[in-house]
């Protein structure tokens, strides 16, 4: 598992990107541009909120974190890649973050006799 942080701007919510399908949908659009001889497949998009982490919290108030959860595939032409990645924009420490704890499988194009994707 991996995990990527990085700064967004201030103000950033998650749900300004649209709901997980439209979001999934640009974030694909990027791992594999036209042209790129990359294919991405969207195999399913769902949202989720939980309670912010108690330092979050404003005093008196429940504040919740808008959780994307997108499964999809990557195909090249010597590799297949299948990922669950986990978005949500938090503020913390004074900083705005984007969290993607990335979980897959890479295997190489012809290694797997009838696994579907050769």
């Amino acid at each position: 598992m991996s995990v990527i942080v990085a700064p967004i701007l201030p103000g950033f919510e998650l749900s300004s990107l649209g709901d997980p399908q439209s979001a999934a949908r640009q974030f694909l659009a990027t791992l594999a541009p036209e042209g790129s001889g990359l294919t991405a497949t969207l195999i399913s998009a769902s949202a989720r909120t939980m309670p912010a982490p108690q330092q979050q919290q404003q005093p008196g108030q429940q504040q919740q974190l808008l959780y994307y959860t997108l499964e999809y595939t990557v195909q090249g032409p010597k590799f297949f890649r299948h990922n669950v990645s986990v978005y949500t924009a938090r503020w913390g420490s004074g900083a705005p973050v984007w969290g993607t704890p990335l979980s897959g499988r890479t295997r190489a194009l012809g290694t797997c006799s009838g696994c579907g994707a050769e």
